[in-house]
């Protein structure tokens, strides 16, 4: 048995899971009531794992037609980066392949 103290959820990181609701408050999710929709939500998104496997599975699941309509992929990370910043970073590992459009 281990003598650490079990945490909750609220109780490991209360700020961020209250940026994660409030994010998460201000964003339409479905185009309508009814409508089934899929999120992925990416921790640690400007991190190593995502760079080199989280961004190019979606992206190839995106690619092959894989991914129901109206997903969205929401990310979350330490440091602030623009959208921008993150393409830069991903080039190497998310890539087209030769005649597929960019």
């Amino acid at each position: 048995m281990s003598s650490k103290p079990e945490l909750g959820c609220c109780e490991a990181n209360p700020e961020g899971l209250q940026l994660l609701r409030d994010s998460l408050s201000c964003c339409q999710v479905c185009n309508s009531p009814g409508q089934a929709s899929h999120v992925f939500v990416v921790f640690g998104a400007s991190g190593d794992l995502a760079r080199k496997k989280i961004y190019p599975t979606l992206w190839a699941l995106f690619r092959d037609k894989l991914l129901p309509e109206n997903t969205q992929v929401f990310g979350y990370a330490r440091s602030k980066l623009t959208m921008s910043q993150l393409r830069d970073k991903c080039a190497e590992t998310v890539k087209a392949k030769e005649g597929e459009k960019e």
